[in-house]
C-alpha cells in the first residue's frame, strides 16, 4: 500500500499554491494523505470549518472527507495511467475554484509493483555493497546446531544489566521470529554495541515467540532453537522476561512491562526511550541532548495532534489494525500522545506506568494511545518536536531528523552508511526502497518452507515394535517413513543385545536417521507386549 500526497497550500484562508510528491508507480490499496500548510490550525478551521477535503481520480473516481478524518483509501481501481487532483469543497457540495495540480501515476499489479520496487532494493544493496537480508532460520543454519529430541529449548535469560547504570535505556519493539533483520541491521549500525556510548543501552522487545500454530514438532524446535542461539549469540533480545506472547495486540504489555523491568533493572536510569524496529537513531546527537535537558516531566516524540492541526478520533472500522472499540474508548477524541515508532520518556513517567501496569488497562493492544492516556492521568503532557518523524507522517527526509521510522533494513543500512561517510542524513533517500512497506521479510510460513543453506531437510522417522511375552520370541521392529516402506529388523533378548540391533540398523541407513533411532531405542526400550508406535520425531 502506498499514499499519494497532496499538499494544499493556505493564504489568508484561500487555496493558492500547490506541490505534489508521489510515487510515479503504485499498487492497490492506495491511500491519499492531505497535507494543508496554514499559518494555523484555528485559523484554517475558522474559514474551511464543514468543508471537506476531497480528491478525484481522472475526473472520474471521486472521495471526501473531513479534516481530522482518517485518510481516504482507494481498494478497487482498474490498471492504468491516472491523474488525481485535490480541491475544497463546501459541506452542501459547491466546489471551491481553487485546486491542487494535478498528480500523474501508474497503477501496476501487486505481482509488478512488488517485482519492480524488489529490483530497485537489490540494485541499490548491491551498488552500496550491504549484506543480503536472512531470516533466523537462514542465520541459525549457518553453524551447526543440535536440536535436541527432549523437549523444547531453553530460553536463557539475556544479561539486561551488562550497562550497570545507562542514562538511556532504549526497548526496540520487534517481532522475535520474523524480524531478525531488522534487529540485525540496527545492530550493525546505530546500536553498534562497540561504539554504544557507555551510558546508553538498547534492547530488543521480544515476548515469548509464538509458535503455536506451527504443527510440526520439529520445526517448532528450530524456531525455537534459532531464537535460543541469537538471545545466547547476543544477550540483547527480551522474551520470556517480559511476561507476553509475541503479537500485535500484546504490544501494550509488553510495553508495560519492559517499563517495569527498566525500573527494576536500571534504577539510576534517567530516560527511556520506546521505538519500532524500523527506527534509525542519531542516539548519540539523543543521548547527548538529553544530558542536558530536565531529569523529569519529559515524554515527547512524534505528536500527531499537534503536526496535523487537528484532534485525532479513534478508528471504529473494525478491519484496521487500529481498531479502538467505543466500549473500551467511548470518547469521540483522542488524549493527544506520542505517536508509537518512537517515544522518549522521563523516568518519573516510567515508574508510574512500572507501578500501576497490572491496573493500567490496555486499549485494545494500542500501545502508543494507551501510554498517552496513562501518562495524561498524571497530567504529563506529550510535546512534540520536528526532530522526530516517520516516512508515514511525511514521505520526506530532512538532514537534521534524530529519529526516522518505517525504514526498511536498506533504509536503515543507508542513512548510517551516509553518517559513517559525513554524507548528509537523507543522502540517496528513496521513498519506496527505503520503507519499510517494501516488506523482503518473509512471513514464518513463508521462513519454513525456504531451503536452508546448509541444513538438509529432515525425515521423520517411525518406530513400531512389536513384543512378545516369551523372551526367546523375537523383538521385531519396523521402521519407516511417511512416504517409504520400512526396514523390518529383529531382536532376540535371549542372545541378542540392543547393541546389535543397533548396529544391524545403522548399517543400513545414513548416520543421522541411524543416530536419532538410537536416541529413541535408548530411551524409550520395550517393557511390555503389544503395538507400541512411536512418533521418534526428525533427524
Amino acid at each position: 500500500m502506498d499514499s499519494l500526497w497532496i499538499e494544499l497550500t493556505a493564504n489568508n484562508g484561500f487555496i493558492i499554491a500547490t506541490t505534489t510528491r508521489s510515487h510515479k508507480l503504485n499498487e492497490l490499496p492506495i491511500e491519499i494523505r492531505f497535507g494543508v500548510k496554514a499559518r494555523s490550525a484555528e485559523e484554517f478551521e475558522d474559514f474551511y470549518g464543514g468543508a471537506r477535503l476531497c480528491v478525484e481520480l481522472n475526473g472520474l473516481y471521486k472521495k471526501c472527507k473531513m479534516h481530522g478524518d482518517p485518510p481516504i483509501f482507494y481498494t478497487s481501481l482498474p490498471q492504468g495511467n491516472y491523474t488525481a487532483t485535490a480541491y475544497i469543497a463546501h459541506a452542501a457540495g459547491l466546489r471551491y475554484r481553487h485546486e491542487t495540480k494535478g498528480v500523474a501515476f501508474t497503477l501496476l499489479s501487486s505481482v509488478e509493483y512488488k517485482l519492480h520496487n524488489a529490483r530497485l532494493a537489490e540494485r541499490s544493496r548491491e551498488e552500496q555493497q550491504f549484506p543480503e537480508d536472512i531470516d533466523i532460520l537462514q542465520w541459525g543454519g549457518q553453524e551447526e546446531q543440535v536440536i535436541s529430541e527432549e523437549g523444547d529449548p531453553v530460553l536463557q535469560r539475556s544479561h539486561v544489566s551488562a550497562t550497570s547504570s545507562p542514562m538511556l535505556v532504549i526497548g526496540v519493539k520487534t517481532a522475535v521470529v520474523t524480524n531478525f533483520p531488522r534487529r540485525q541491521a540496527i545492530r550493525d549500525s546505530w546500536a553498534d554495541t562497540a561504539k554504544l556510548s557507555h551510558d546508553v543501552k538498547v534492547l530488543f522487545l521480544g515476548c515469548e515467540p509464538n509458535v503455536a500454530n506451527i504443527q510440526n514438532e520439529y520445526e517448532r524446535r528450530r524456531v525455537l532453537a534459532a531464537v535460543a542461539k541469537e538471545r545466547a549469540a547476543y544477550g540483547d533480545l527480551l522474551t520470556d522476561e517480559l511476561g507476553c506472547t509475541d503479537g500485535y495486540k500484546n504490544l501494550t504489555i509488553k510495553v508495560a512491562s519492559f517499563m517495569h523491568l527498566a525500573v527494576a533493572e536500571f534504577p539510576h536510569a534517567k530516560f527511556v526511550m520506546v521505538t519500532d524496529d524500523d527506527v534509525y537513531v542519531k542516539v548519540d546527537q539523543l543521548a547527548e541532548n538529553l544530558r542536558k535537558s530536565n531529569h523529569t516531566g519529559l515524554y515527547f516524540g512524534e505528536v500527531w495532534a499537534a503536526m496535523f492541526g487537528n484532534k485525532q478520533k479513534p478508528v471504529r472500522d473494525q478491519n484496521s489494525q487500529y481498531y479502538l472499540p467505543q466500549d473500551q474508548y467511548p470518547m469521540s477524541g483522542l488524549v493527544p500522545y506520542v505517536a508509537g515508532p518512537h517515544s522518549v520518556l522521563s523516568m518519573d513517567g516510567v515508574r508510574f506506568i512500572a507501578k500501576n501496569y497490572w491496573h493500567l488497562r490496555s486499549l485494545n493492544g494500542l500501545d502508543d494511545v494507551s501510554v498517552g492516556l496513562w501518562l495524561w492521568s498524571m497530567q504529563l503532557q506529550p510535546q512534540h518536536t520536528q526532530h522526530f518523524s516517520s516516512v508515514r507522517a511525511s514521505v520526506k527526509c530532512t538532514d537534521d531528523l534524530v529519529s526516522f521510522a518505517d525504514l526498511s533494513p536498506l533504509g536503515i543500512r543507508s542513512i548510517h552508511a551516509n553518517l559513517m561517510k559525513n554524507r548528509s542524513f537523507c543522502h540517496g533517500f528513496h521513498s519506496v526502497t527505503w520503507h519499510q512497506r517494501l516488506n523482503s521479510i518473509p512471513d514464518l510460513d513463508e521462513m519454513l518452507q525456504r531451503e536452508t543453506e546448509g541444513v538438509s531437510h529432515p525425515t521423520p522417522l517411525q518406530l513400531e515394535t512389536y513384543i512378545n511375552i516369551d523372551a526367546s520370541e523375537p523383538v521385531t521392529v519396523i521402521v519407516s517413513t511417511p512416504s517409504n516402506a520400512g526396514i523390518k529388523l529383529q531382536l532376540t533378548p535371549s542372545s541378542q543385545s540392543l547393541d546389535e540391533l543397533i548396529q544391524h540398523f545403522c548399517s543400513k541407513l545414513p548416520t543421522s536417521p541411524c543416530l536419532a533411532l538410537v536416541n529413541q531405542l535408548q530411551h524409550d526400550p520395550a517393557t511390555s507386549d503389544g503395538y507400541i508406535s512411536i512418533i521418534t520425531g526428525r533427524s
